[in-house]
C-alpha cells in the first residue's frame, strides 16, 4: 500500500526541500509570488514613522465600502478589484506602501506588482486589524 501512494510525500518534501533566494529555481518562483520576500512587509511602527515622516505613498487596496467605514489617514483606495499591478510598477517618487484589512490581499498584490516590475513598494503586513486593535486612528468616510 505505501508503495502505491508513495508519490504525494515525495512531491512534499521536493517543495519543502526547494532552496529559496536568487536563482533558486521553478519551485521557489512559485512561492514567491504566495509569499513575498520579508523585506517588503513593514510593522505598525515603521508605518507610523514613514506616514509622520510624510516619506510614503499608502494605498489602501480595500473596496470603497471597506475605505469609508474607516482608513489610514492620508490613504488613497485604489481598490484591488479594479487595479492594474502594472500600476503600481510605474516609476513613483515615494515608495508606496499598500495596505488592506488583514495583509493577505497586499501580500497578492504585492507579489503580483513584483512580478510586473515593481521594486519600490511594500506592504503593512498587519493591515486595518492590526492598525484598529491597536487603536489607532481612523477616518470615516471616501
Amino acid at each position: 500500500m505505501f508503495q502505491k501512494h508513495w508519490w504525494p510525500i515525495a512531491a512534499c518534501a521536493v517543495v519543502l526541500a526547494a532552496p529559496a533566494g536568487p536563482g533558486a529555481g521553478p519551485a521557489a518562483a512559485q512561492f514567491a509570488v504566495a509569499r513575498p520576500a520579508d523585506a517588503t512587509v513593514i510593522d505598525r511602527a515603521t508605518l507610523e514613522r514613514d506616514l509622520a515622516d510624510n516619506s510614503i505613498e499608502l494605498i489602501d487596496i480595500r473596496e470603497p465600502d471597506e475605505f469609508a467605514a474607516g482608513h489610514i489617514a492620508g490613504a488613497r483606495n485604489m481598490p484591488m478589484s479594479r487595479l492594474d499591478p502594472r500600476t503600481l510598477a510605474q516609476p513613483s517618487d515615494k515608495p508606496i506602501v499598500l495596505v488592506c484589512r488583514s495583509g493577505r490581499r497586499t501580500a497578492r498584490m504585492l507579489a503580483a506588482a513584483q512580478a510586473a516590475g515593481a521594486t519600490n513598494i511594500n506592504h503593512y503586513g498587519g493591515g486595518m486589524l492590526d492598525w484598529q486593535a491597536a487603536g489607532k486612528p481612523v477616518v470615516k468616510g471616501p
